[in-house]
């Protein structure tokens, strides 16, 4: 007999979901709702999230990152922003032609 775990939904979203983080410590998630929405939410232990903010950003993007205390989009045209956990915008760095991957690097980060 072949034993399979239950699968438990955090979130219905309405499009498709194209990016995916979890913070260091496991309580919070990031994800993409179509080409510019950031969804942020707090998991709990009873394996539900609670949505704590959504992001619109201005370009399609193409990496999340929850670094620190700052959730990081990096998209193909512009190049990174940084969003408090309320979803207030920090901080952008211009990188011509655009980013794919953001990676965690100790304190900093790899683009």
């Amino acid at each position: 007999m072949v034993f399979t775990r239950q699968v438990v939904a955090l979130a219905r979203p309405d499009v498709k979901v194209t990016c995916l983080s979890l913070s260091e410590d496991g309580t919070q998630v990031a994800w993409t709702e179509g080409r510019k929405t950031v969804i942020l939410a707090r998991l709990d232990s009873e394996v539900t999230a609670e949505i704590l903010c959504t992001i619109q950003h201005p370009n399609p993007i193409s990496t999340v990152l929850l670094h620190r205390s700052h959730v990081v989009v990096g998209d193909d045209l512009d190049g990174v922003s940084f969003y408090s956990h309320s979803g207030e915008p920090l901080e952008h760095q211009a990188i011509d032609g655009g980013v794919q991957s953001v990676e965690p690097w100790g304190l900093k980060l790899a683009a």
